[in-house]
């Protein structure tokens, strides 16, 4: 008799109005500002405009450019604001700087391969400085 007595109180308590799940739960960080996105928004405007001031590119090829740098700049900054939205603030600083991280890592490659500099840290004996000759 006690089961049957449970039953309808689970039941009951179930079925009534007071109880909501919401589908959609609001995420904790929603009114936060998203200084990830802010700084990217602040980068991609600077290089828009810096292609935009290519003097020897033609009006087809700085629209392509252009809008594929939109497109582009638009999808990062979806994954920034996601990732801000539901509180992932140190993963949104991690991509907004991994490209640049990319770059330099790149870089340092490059000049490896050309021997600008030797794993030590000084310049071959190849590379000359010259500065004030007294």
């Amino acid at each position: 008799m006690d089961s049957e007595n449970n039953d309808e109180i689970v039941e009951e308590i179930i079925s009534t109005e007071d109880i909501r799940v919401d589908e959609h739960p609001q995420p904790k960080c929603k009114n936060a500002v998203c200084w990830p996105l802010i700084v990217y928004i602040v980068i991609t405007i600077a290089a828009l405009i810096a292609i935009l001031m290519v003097p020897n590119l033609d009006a087809t090829s700085k629209a392509t450019t252009v809008l594929i740098s939109i497109t582009w700049a638009t999808f990062w900054g979806f994954i920034l604001w996601w990732l801000c939205r539901y509180c992932h603030w140190t993963w949104a600083w991690f991509l907004l700087f991994l490209p640049f991280m990319i770059n330099v890592m790149f870089f340092v490659i490059v000049l490896l391969a050309v021997g600008a500099f030797d794993v030590s840290g000084s310049f071959p004996s190849s590379v000359t400085i010259s500065g004030d000759d007294d």
